[in-house]
């Protein structure tokens, strides 16, 4: 009938519906805790102050930094591992490292290097600043992976020097080279300006 198409809308109020699976949950903050476990020492939780690998550690222990905020993270030992994970805007000084310091699924983080490192890997991260000592300048490799902002700061030609900034490459250009059975890629940074 007409009238049920009238087209007047209802004043009446809704009711109101449960919230959805799909809702945000609230994050659980969980207590700053430093534990050794298997030998690695787990630093989790401290979203802020000065906190330190505990004295004695040795070069067959790692650290394992997880979900810290604005912390400063002191590894003044020789480590065999360091691994930074899920942090923001956190600042971790390492002496030496014998394998590799691994920066994860982080925002605005700083390594700084004051030993010797040769290998830092970079994955899933966005924002990150990487000062190197002038002792592993000369062997330290880089390894990234859907990064972006990630710069690499080295010392000048002297101590009095301005330490040097240089800019991680984002962006690359691959191109085909050659046909047939003997095609292969060739990769290079995309330049700007």
């Amino acid at each position: 009938p007409k009238e049920e198409r009238s087209g007047l809308v209802s004043s009446a109020p809704k009711k109101s519906s449960a919230p959805s699976k799909w809702a945000q949950k609230k994050a659980v903050v969980k207590p700053p805790s430093i534990t050794l476990a298997r030998g690695q020492h787990l630093i989790e939780h401290h979203v802020e102050g000065d906190v330190r690998v505990p004295e004695g550690a040795t070069i067959k222990q790692s650290a394992y930094i997880f979900n810290c905020g604005q912390a400063i993270v002191r590894c003044p030992e020789k480590l065999k591992a360091v691994v930074i994970d899920s942090c923001k805007k956190t600042r971790v000084l390492v002496d030496s490292v014998v394998s590799t310091v691994e920066i994860v699924n982080s925002q605005s983080v700083q390594l700084f290097i004051t030993g010797i490192v040769s290998s830092v890997a970079v994955d899933k991260t966005n924002g990150c600043q990487i000062h190197a000592s002038r002792a592993c300048v000369e062997d330290l490799e880089l390894i990234t992976s859907s990064i972006s902002e990630v710069n690499l700061s080295v010392p000048g030609d002297t101590d009095d020097d301005d330490p040097i900034e240089m800019p991680v490459p984002e962006q690359f250009k691959t191109v085909i080279v050659g046909r047939g059975k003997s095609s292969s890629l060739k990769t290079e940074n995309v330049k700007h300006g």
